[in-house]
């Protein structure tokens, strides 16, 4: 059940956030030149491994804020490649959402992305790194410690998906102690975009389930 919904909530993670709208690319381009991208990340440039350590360890003290999604690539995914090997956090976030959404490939090639992007100040860099890090690794304990972690630190920094996911793990009581209070106290952070937005319809969806969760104890 952990996994299942680990994995639902990793495909989705990313897309809260303000989108500046561009003229894009015709779907041919963008994906030839996408897949253009990953090939280059494939050849795993020394600026884009990623370091075995947790991302509590790299969380930005200040947050920048997200002033793009996958749409800010299209036009140039190359020029956010090399945005991106320039410390520009935004640009690494963004090509990895790009990624995600318009190339089917494993989530291998897009975590180096979240991670640079975790590096220089994207908090949902942070949170889609660590949900990645439990999908590829979700039998060894230290890797789910490190992944829920990360999920409360960057629920404190006010990520949305953060909340979702923390708020999660402190309902199924499993990882954490179970705590319903609280995880209806951290899923109230969770729609910061407003009530479309997937992290926020998620965590509605959560707070049904403590509701129901209490009813039973009650019993």
């Amino acid at each position: 059940m952990i996994i299942r919904i680990f994995i639902l909530f990793v495909l989705l993670a990313g897309f809260s956030g303000c989108s500046i709208l561009q003229p894009k690319l015709p779907p041919e381009k963008i994906k030839s030149e996408t897949e253009q991208v990953i090939e280059i990340i494939k050849t795993q440039p020394e600026w884009l491994k990623t370091e075995a350590i947790c991302p509590t360890e790299i969380l930005p003290r200040n947050n920048v804020e997200v002033s793009y999604l996958d749409e800010g690539c299209e036009n140039n995914p190359k020029k956010c490649l090399e945005d991106c090997k320039n410390e520009d956090g935004n640009a690494c976030y963004s090509l990895a959402l790009l990624i995600q959404r318009r190339i089917d490939v494993e989530q291998e090639e897009a975590n180096p992305l979240f991670f640079r992007a975790c590096k220089f100040g994207i908090i949902s860099g942070c949170t889609n790194f660590a949900a990645a890090k439990f999908n590829l690794d979700a039998d060894n304990l230290e890797t789910v410690k490190c992944s829920v972690n990360t999920f409360e630190k960057t629920c404190e920094k006010n990520d949305a998906w953060g909340c979702t996911m923390f708020g999660m793990v402190l309902i199924q009581g499993t990882i954490r102690q179970q705590d319903l209070d609280k995880a209806l106290k951290v899923l109230s952070k969770s729609c910061k975009y407003g009530n479309e937005d997937e992290a926020c319809k998620n965590a509605k969806l959560l707070e049904q389930q403590v509701e129901e969760l209490k009813k039973t104890k009650k019993k």
